[in-house]
C-alpha cells in the first residue's frame, strides 16, 4: 500500500469519486470529505478519479481510499497516479478519460435523447401488470405526448432469475409490446444479476458453476432489498452466456430493445468479500451495451462505455436530509431530494458517464407516492429542472395530476425539450468521440472565473446556461455570468 499527500494549491477545489456525494463537491482547503472507493457502499456510480479546478488529477487503478483535511488530500492505495500536466478542469478531465476510460465510438439507442422515457414502477408499483402498463401506455399518448422508450419495472417476471413473463399477470406480452410498439414506444425490462435460493433455476445455475461463491467454496449471498438472493458470478462465462442467452430470448420472442440493470451493488455483498466492486464491474459488463440498450444506476470504472447511467431513486423532497431511523443499525439514513439532482449529473459527467439519466421526475421511491401528500409545488420545479438535462424520465404519471398546473408545466416543458432535443443528440455523439460529459460544471467550460462553487446552474455543452431553481417557494434566482459572452 503506497501513501501520498497533496497540498492544496491557491483556490483550488477537486471534484469526483462518488456520484451518491455530488452535493458535497467541490472540495476546498477548508472542507474536510473521506471516502473509501475500495468498496462502493453507496447506491450509485464510482470512479476512482479526482478532478482539479487548476488541472491535476489523481487516478487509482485498484480503488483506494482518499480524505481532504486542512487543504491537505491524502491518499492510500495500491497503485497511485499523480497528474500535474494540465492547466485547467476540462484538460485534465480530458486526458484522464482518453487514458482510463476511452470511449469507442459508440452511444446509446438515441431513443433515450429524443423522447421522454417511462418508467411503470411508481404508477404500479409491485403489481406490474398487463393491462395496468397499458392503460398507463394509453394515457400518455391520449394526453398527446411523444412516445419513447417504456420501462417494465420489477414483477414483470416470474421470479428473480427466471426471466419470463409472469402469465397470471400478463396473459399476453407478445399481444401487449406489439400495441406498445404501435403507440410509438421500444420496450426494455427490468433484470438483476441474483437469483431466488431454493428453486429449480438456481439448482440448475449452481449445477453449471455459474453463482458466487468465496474462497472456501462457499455460496455468497446478496443481502438486497428484495431480500436474500444468490448472485450470479460474471467473472465466469458460463454466467455471462446464461444471462445473454436470456436477454436474446426476450429481444427475439418479445422485441425488447433493452434492460434496466438493477442492483449488482457492492454494498448488498458482505465486506469481507474482497472483489465486489469487480462483481460490480463484471455485472455491467455482462450484457453488451453495443447490441442492446443498458441502463445502470450502480457501477464502478465504467466509464466511457455507451449506456445510460442513472441517478440513483430520489425521494419525494426538496434537500439533502437525515432521516432518524430506529429501523437502520446506524440510527438513520440520508434522503436525497431534488436538489442532489443536478450535483449528482455534473459529477456522473466529470467522472465519465455522460450518458445521465437523472431518475424519475418527482422522485422514484414508491413509497413516497403512497398515501401521502404530493407536493405539487415540487413536482413542477422537478420537471423543469430535468427538462435541458440528457435525459428526462416520468414514472409518476404528471398527465394525470389534479391539479391542472401540474399538467400544464409537463406540456410547457416537453415543448421546450423538443427544440433542443437535436442538440441534446449531437452532444451525445460528440461524447462518444471525446468522452466530454452533456452536462457541464461552469467551471468545466469557463475556467479560473470564480465559477468553482457554482453549483446552481449548468452548461449544457458549450450554447446553453440551464439555472433551475430548486428551492420551495422561491421566485427568483441570482445566476452568475461567466465574462466575455453575449447573453
Amino acid at each position: 500500500m503506497k501513501h501520498k499527500e497533496l497540498l492544496f494549491k491557491n483556490n483550488e477545489f477537486w471534484y469526483g469519486g462518488a456520484v451518491n456525494d455530488g452535493y458535497l463537491f467541490p472540495i476546498g482547503e477548508n472542507d474536510a470529505y473521506k471516502i473509501d472507493l475500495t468498496y462502493n457502499d453507496t447506491y450509485n456510480q464510482v470512479n476512482p478519479l479526482f478532478i482539479s479546478s487548476c488541472g491535476r488529477y489523481v487516478w487509482l487503478e485498484n480503488a483506494g481510499v482518499v480524505s481532504f483535511e486542512h487543504g491537505v488530500m491524502k491518499i492510500d492505495a495500491e497503485e497511485i497516479e499523480i497528474d500535474e500536466s494540465c492547466t485547467d478542469m476540462r484538460s485534465a478531465y480530458l486526458k484522464a478519460s482518453a487514458k482510463h476510460f476511452p470511449t469507442d465510438g459508440t452511444m446509446p439507442n438515441e431513443i433515450v435523447f429524443q423522447a421522454p422515457q417511462l418508467c411503470s414502477w411508481i404508477d404500479l408499483q409491485q403489481q406490474q401488470n398487463q393491462d395496468g402498463i397499458l392503460a398507463y401506455a394509453r394515457s400518455y399518448i391520449k394526453n398527446g405526448y411523444k412516445a419513447g422508450l417504456i420501462i417494465l419495472d420489477d414483477t414483470w417476471q416470474n421470479d428473480f432469475g427466471d426471466w419470463e413473463f409472469n402469465k397470471t399477470r400478463f396473459p399476453n406480452p407478445k399481444a401487449m409490446i406489439a400495441e406498445l410498439k404501435t403507440l410509438g414506444f421500444e420496450v426494455a425490462v427490468w433484470l438483476v444479476p441474483y437469483v431466488t435460493p431454493n428453486t429449480k433455476i438456481s439448482e440448475q445455475l449452481l449445477e453449471k458453476g455459474a453463482l458466487l461463491k468465496d474462497e472456501n467454496g462457499e455460496l455468497i449471498f446478496a443481502n438486497w432489498f428484495n431480500g436474500v438472493s444468490y448472485v450470479l458470478d460474471f467473472s465466469k462465462q458460463i454466467a455471462i452466456d446464461w444471462i445473454n442467452e436470456q436477454v436474446e430470448r426476450l429481444k427475439k420472442e418479445y422485441g425488447i430493445v433493452g434492460c434496466k440493470l438493477d442492483c449488482g451493488d457492492a454494498q448488498f455483498l458482505d465486506r469481507s468479500y474482497k472483489k465486489a466492486n469487480e462483481q460490480n464491474l463484471y455485472w455491467a459488463k455482462a450484457i453488451d451495451c453495443k447490441d442492446t440498450l443498458i441502463e445502470l444506476r450502480s457501477s464502478y470504472k465504467f466509464g466511457g462505455k455507451s449506456c445510460v447511467q442513472r441517478l440513483a431513486d430520489k425521494a419525494h423532497s426538496w434537500r439533502v436530509e437525515y432521516v432518524n431511523s430506529q429501523d437502520m443499525p446506524s440510527g438513520g439514513y440520508l434522503k436525497y431530494g431534488l436538489q442532489s439532482v443536478l450535483p449528482g449529473l455534473l459529477t456522473q459527467g466529470i467522472l465519465g458517464y455522460a450518458y445521465a439519466c437523472p431518475d424519475m421526475v418527482g422522485g422514484g421511491l414508491a413509497s413516497d407516492f403512497v398515501n401521502k401528500a404530493i407536493d405539487d409545488e415540487l413536482l413542477i420545479r422537478w420537471c423543469q429542472a430535468t427538462t435541458f438535462m440528457p435525459m428526462i424520465q416520468f414514472s409518476y404519471a404528471f398527465w394525470k395530476a389534479k391539479n391542472e398546473q401540474v399538467r400544464e408545466c409537463m406540456k410547457k416543458c416537453l415543448s421546450i425539450r423538443e427544440r433542443v432535443k437535436d442538440y441534446i443528440v449531437t452532444l451525445a455523439r460528440e461524447a462518444s468521440k471525446t468522452g466530454e460529459p452533456i452536462a457541464r460544471y461552469m467551471e468545466y467550460e469557463f475556467p479560473h472565473q470564480g465559477m468553482e462553487k457554482c453549483l446552481g446552474q449548468y452548461m449544457l455543452g458549450s450554447k446553453y446556461l440551464i439555472a433551475p431553481i430548486t428551492e420551495k417557494g422561491q421566485k427568483q434566482k441570482i445566476v452568475q455570468f461567466p465574462t466575455g459572452t453575449k447573453w
